[in-house]
Parts: C-alpha cells; sequence; structure tokens
C-alpha cells in the first residue's frame, strides 16, 4: 500500500510538472528596448512589449526620438474557434490616431468570411466579403 501512495505521489508530481510546463510554453511576455544615438543629437528610443497566452496576443511598442517625433501602437489578436480577430491603433506625438480593426472566420465547409475597418482620426474605410470553398 506504501508503495502505491508512493507511486501515486511521484505521478502526481510529474503530472503537475509537465502541467505547468505546458503552461509556460504557451504563455509568453516579451520586453526589448533599443536605442541608438548619432551625431548632431539625433537619436531614437524604441520599446517593444508583447503578451501571448491563451489564443490571445496583446503588444505595445512606442518609438520616440531625440527630435520629439514618435509614436505609439497597440495591438490585439485572438484566435478561438476558428475566428480570429485584431486590432491596432497607432498614435502619433501630435495627437492624430489612425485604427485597424479586422476579423476573419471559417465555418465547418471551409467557406470563410472577412471584415475589416480603417481610418485616421475616426473616419473609416470598411470591406468585408466571404470566399466560398468550391463544392467537389
Amino acid at each position: 500500500m506504501k508503495k502505491l501512495l508512493s507511486t501515486a505521489f511521484v505521478a502526481l508530481i510529474a503530472t503537475t510538472a509537465f502541467a505547468a510546463t505546458l503552461d509556460s510554453a504557451v504563455a509568453r511576455s516579451f520586453h526589448r528596448t533599443s536605442w541608438a544615438q548619432g551625431s548632431q543629437g539625433r537619436g531614437f528610443v524604441k520599446n517593444v512589449d508583447r503578451n501571448c497566452g491563451g489564443g490571445a496576443c496583446t503588444g505595445h511598442r512606442s518609438v520616440q526620438t531625440n527630435r520629439g517625433y514618435g509614436y505609439t501602437a497597440d495591438r490585439t489578436r485572438s484566435c478561438a474557434d476558428g475566428s480570429c480577430t485584431g486590432s491596432t491603433k497607432v498614435t502619433g506625438n501630435n495627437g492624430r490616431s489612425w485604427t485597424h480593426n479586422g476579423g476573419v472566420s471559417r465555418d465547418e465547409n471551409g467557406s470563410s468570411w472577412y471584415s475589416n475597418t480603417t481610418g485616421p482620426n475616426g473616419g473609416s474605410i470598411s470591406r468585408s466579403g466571404s470566399v466560398n470553398r468550391p463544392q467537389n
């Protein structure tokens, strides 16, 4: 009986360790800062952050120059059950922004549907449609 409990305990520990390893492989985070400095005060700093896990990713990027130019970009992406969606918003130091929202999905027959909207400062252009799989 004691040996059976010991074996069960070792199996439980191994299963837990495997599940923790699997979870860490799915959930990922990333950060990078890079910069350059040139002559006459020219240079930039760029920061990139990404977090992914469970079928979704978020990202943030900022770029700033020594002369006051720059932008920030925020992105999200997610996929589940044959559908993916994403959005991006880019904002410049002058306050103007640009957005893009989109999505695709596929049904059990292999037909696909897509839609996206993009535009600066609240204006937009939309496109959508479907692609049907040819019947054999």
